[in-house]
């Protein structure tokens, strides 16, 4: 998606960040994810904490599937770029859908990219931020973050990968770490965040 810098507003917000582990995508190697937290599901309150945007192993998303109870199909595969693992010709990156999230997945490494229709139990680790359906853009600092605002003249829907998993949304906070290539997109319907998405420049 080119972003077309006329048509888009950058936003001043400022907010101090909190003390969850760094969660960035920026490290891309298998040793960073030998040893990591998996996903947790609070039994109190049924809350599940799940990291989006970082590396995991397939260990992470075998977890992640006995606390939701399903299982992860796969819907297709990257193509020629936008991949987060695939670097050699013939490497071949799945992408799984696993309820409500996208995730690519290649040997022993996988990244959930997509999270739509955002439950309120769900509760998504990016970078210093815990982020619910709630969140707000005013969160996240610009000293780290550019932060551009594209208004749609009418609704319009994001899906997993073309996948029947998909939201209605009208608002979209395009989101680039000042130290990172990689994108995401903040999908909101209204007020609601409904969808999160991280995209790979080719």
């Amino acid at each position: 998606m080119k972003i077309l810098m006329s048509s888009l507003m950058i936003l001043s917000i400022c907010l101090s960040s909190c003390g969850v582990p760094d969660t960035s995508v920026n490290s891309k190697n298998i040793d960073s994810i030998k040893v990591e937290n998996l996903p947790k599901k609070n039994q109190s309150n049924n809350d599940v904490l799940i990291d989006f945007a970082k590396v995991k192993s397939q260990n992470y998303i075998n977890e992640l599937e006995k606390i939701l109870n399903i299982k992860s199909i796969k819907i297709s595969e990257v193509g020629d770029c936008g991949g987060f693992f695939s670097e050699n010709e013939g490497d071949i990156e799945n992408i799984l859908l696993l309820g409500n999230m996208g995730i690519n997945a290649m040997d022993n490494k996988a990244i959930i990219t997509s999270v739509v229709n955002i439950p309120d139990n769900f509760k998504i680790i990016y970078n210093n931020f815990i982020i619910n359906n709630n969140f707000k853009m005013e969160n996240l600092p610009p000293k780290k973050y550019e932060i551009f605002l594209e208004k749609n003249k009418s609704n319009q829907y994001f899906s997993v990968n073309g996948s029947e998993e998909k939201v209605l949304y009208n608002i979209v906070y395009i989101i680039r770490e000042k130290d990172n290539d990689d994108l995401i997109y903040a999908y909101y319907l209204d007020k609601k965040l409904v969808a999160l998405n991280l995209s790979s420049p080719c």
